[in-house]
């Protein structure tokens, strides 16, 4: 064979032999590699987003409180202190970061490219006892809303007594005296509760703790694990006062 016949015989073993097959995998996982790199989970985008104070221990926590990007990016500081170890600093700078429109904007343009936020999409089960109204008004006066007359006690007997801040504004200010506060107390918080910045901050936070809820996984308390749950459990031998079918029975009721 000539040499010209050498060469045109390795351009098509370049074409259809083993050269392409590598090509073909090298090819797959270059394509396998930038699809990854599209799917980030939620705590790892929000670490990667630069926001002060917040660490990888926290960017977990927010993710595991709230389950969703959305929730976490439209965020009132009060509703991020629900969130465990969050206090005024850490909830005031993620919350600054989110109302600055150009890192929406740079979150959005992630989006928009392909970049998938990958999260459980359901809030904790435990943010359901957290989040009531005595949270609301706790968190309120730890970022600095005017309710310095107003102690922790106090606000716990409201959050029992009231479920909604709609319902504790129809209160009469003198009908809060057994709660323990004083009349200007009370007329204070129901004066800011009824109208300004502090209304308003606290209705849209309640609700969206109400949309937060409806996603939340109920629990029934009452419901106690099976004590078998997730066991394997074999028979052998003879069983002296059930069959084999009355004991398979009573061991599924177990779990």
């Amino acid at each position: 064979a000539s040499a010209a016949d050498h060469d045109r015989s390795i351009g098509k073993r370049g074409k259809t032999g083993k050269p392409a097959k590598v090509a073909t995998r090298w090819a797959e996982k270059l394509i396998a590699a930038i699809d990854a790199a599209r799917r980030i989970p939620l705590e790892r985008l929000l670490f990667g987003l630069g926001i002060l104070q917040i660490g990888e221990e926290t960017a977990k926590a927010l993710a595991r409180s709230f389950g969703d990007l959305d929730t976490i990016r439209h965020a009132d500081a009060i509703l991020l202190l629900a969130v465990p170890d969050v206090g005024p600093k850490v909830a005031r700078s993620v919350a600054a970061f989110f109302a600055e429109q150009h890192n929406q904007d740079v979150i959005d343009a992630l989006l928009a490219n392909g970049v998938q936020v990958e999260a459980n999409g359901l809030p904790a089960t435990d943010l359901r006892e957290r989040l009531g109204l005595a949270f609301l008004l706790r968190a309120a006066k730890a970022l600095g809303a005017p309710l310095d007359g107003l102690g922790d006690t106090s606000i716990e007997r409201i959050g029992e007594r009231f479920q909604r801040l709609d319902d504790l504004r129809a209160e009469h200010d003198g009908g809060l005296a057994p709660l323990g506060l004083s009349t200007a107390s009370a007329r204070a918080l129901i004066d800011l509760i009824g109208a300004g910045p502090w209304s308003e901050r606290l209705h849209a936070t309640e609700q969206r703790i109400a949309h937060l809820l409806a996603r939340s996984p109920t629990v029934d308390r009452h419901t106690r694990p099976a004590p078998l749950a997730g066991c394997t459990v074999v028979l052998t031998g003879t069983l002296e006062h059930l069959t084999r079918d009355q004991a398979g029975a009573r061991l599924e009721a177990l779990g």
